[in-house]
Formats: C-alpha cells, structure tokens, sequence
C-alpha cells in the first residue's frame, strides 16, 4: 500500500478542515493509498474539539501549543513512516524546508498546500523570493486554496497552478 504524509503546523486545532481532512482520508483509503497526518506545533495532548472529528491518522509532534519540538524529531518520523509522497503545508517553516529536502533526497513528489499570496507572504525581500522560488520549482505539484495565492505560485513557479 502506498503512502501520502502531511506534514502540517497543526492539525489538531483546525477544527474547519476536519471534515476536509477526514474526506481526503476517505477517498485515499478507498484507492488503497495510508494518509497520515504529522503536525509539528501541538502535542498530542491537546483535544480535538470539532463535531465531524478527525478520522485521520495523526502524530503531533509539538511539545505543547506553538511549542514546536526539534526539527530532528521531524525528520526521524518522516524517515520511520516511509512516505511514498509529501503533502507539505506551507513554506514557511523550517519543518516545511526538511521535509522538502527529505522529498528532494528520496526522490519522492511533493504536493504543496499553501493559502499565502504575495500581501499575505511575511517578507517579500528578494533572498526570500529566492527561496520560495526554489521551495516551489521542487514540488510537483501545488494545491492553493484562494485565487490570490494560486497567482502568486503561479509567479513564482512560472506555471499553472489548479
């Protein structure tokens, strides 16, 4: 069986995408692909507070709310679920960044999920742009939620983002 991994900063307290995330876990499963869940800014202490709840496999990583753990103890859960692909949300952090390079070094595909536009981004200095620019020319492909966002990857990937 295949398997999808999401590296996210939360998931726990995303109480409006439970449903989304329960639905993406439902059809993967369906075609016989293992969706987890790794987000790296919670513990797994904290609840799960929505109504649909969250069928998703999950491992929060975090040492409490907004406290993240070491960037190593990403990377060593990335490495023991043995992804056959990355969802990554984001780019924002360096947890983003391993799991990127972990993708790059294992030749894996790489889906980026990301709602940032260029007014939404938290620096647009060139080194960044530079940056970001490299973040999504390695990806395969991107899922941008808001038109804002699907134009600014689209500028910085020079292609067409759906």
């Amino acid at each position: 069986m295949k398997k999808s991994l999401f590296i996210t900063y939360t998931c726990r307290r995303e109480q409006s995408r439970h449903s989304l995330f329960n639905q993406i876990f439902t059809k993967l499963k369906k075609d016989e692909i293992a969706f987890q869940i790794i987000s790296f800014a919670e513990s797994n202490e904290e609840p799960i507070l929505s109504k649909s709840g969250l069928d998703v496999p999950t491992k929060s990583i975090g040492l409490d709310i907004l406290k993240r753990s070491s960037p190593l103890v990403l990377l060593r859960e990335i490495y023991k679920a043995r992804p056959d692909h990355l969802l990554i949300g984001g780019y924002g952090h360096i947890e983003n960044w391993i799991a990127l390079f972990y993708a790059i070094v294992f030749r894996l595909p790489v889906t980026l999920w990301s709602g940032a536009g260029s007014d939404s981004s938290e620096s647009n200095s060139k080194v960044k742009k530079i940056f970001k620019i490299f973040f999504v020319k390695n990806v395969s492909n991107a899922v941008a939620y808001g038109s804002k966002a699907k134009n600014y990857l689209e500028s910085l990937s020079n292609n067409k983002i759906r």
